[in-house]
């Protein structure tokens, strides 16, 4: 569960602890957005939050769904 200040918890916070390496980004990339979040280890909107941070830090630059 993606935890927000509803329930208490910043989301910014949480995933900005998270490592985004290079290769964690190769092991997802090509799997559908269910499997790239179990690999993960989030929820789905966490992906969105994890994925939107590599973004920033300039790690990806687009996301394709499949």
């Amino acid at each position: 569960m993606v935890r927000t200040k509803k329930h208490g918890d910043d989301v910014y916070r949480y995933f900005r602890r998270r490592e985004i390496s290079d290769e964690l980004i190769k092991k997802i990339n090509g799997l559908t957005w269910e499997q790239a979040a179990k690999h993960l280890n989030v929820s789905i909107p966490g992906l969105f939050v994890f994925l939107e941070h590599a973004r920033r830090v300039g790690k990806i630059k687009e996301v394709e769904v499949k």
